[in-house]
């Protein structure tokens, strides 16, 4: 079975007073070529033009196209680049056609309480993981492009791949 990815993975980002950002299509991970593969963690750097207040919820999805096109995510973190603000939330679940996250039908989640992040949230991660994702965050954040700064509010988002599927059965990528 194929665990490889060509998902196209969108989101909006919900701030606290309920204005919504446009689609935004997380299709650049700094970290991997591959992105949303089984157990790894991508970030994204995306903006909005809309100019937002913080980060309240997010709506996420999938376009559902291909085969395998169901895909496992642990959880989205979303950090606010202009506040440094961080914001867990998590999923646990797929997005298919079954539990909603595909396009017409996207997961709404709401941020978890706190502003612990994501990482700290998920047993399973070594300490020896948690240094190297702490190291690969702050170089990725150096290198954000200059052309994130044309947008009113701009996020790094980083999202976790299941390392299983659902009850540890089946695949955790997508190959939407």
């Amino acid at each position: 079975m194929n665990l490889g990815t060509n998902a196209k993975v969108f989101m909006r980002v919900i701030d606290k007073n309920g204005d919504v950002s446009e689609n935004l299509q997380l299709h650049r991970s700094t970290d991997h070529k591959n992105k949303f593969e089984r157990g790894r963690t991508d970030e994204f750097d995306i903006g909005t033009s809309k100019q937002l207040n913080g980060i309240d919820q997010i709506e996420l999805w999938t376009d559902s196209k291909g085969l395998g096109s169901g895909w496992f995510s642990k959880y989205v973190e979303v950090t606010d680049n202009k506040t440094g603000d961080i914001a867990c939330f998590p999923v646990n679940q797929y997005l298919n056609q079954k539990n909603g996250g595909i396009e017409g039908n996207p997961l709404r989640l709401k941020r978890t309480t706190g502003d612990r992040p994501c990482q700290e949230l998920v047993e399973e991660r070594s300490d020896n993981e948690n240094e190297s994702e702490q190291q690969k965050n702050t170089a990725s954040n150096m290198k954000m492009s200059d052309s994130i700064n044309k947008y009113k509010s701009s996020f790094s988002v980083i999202t976790k791949t299941g390392h299983t599927g659902f009850l540890g059965l089946g695949a955790a990528g997508t190959n939407a």
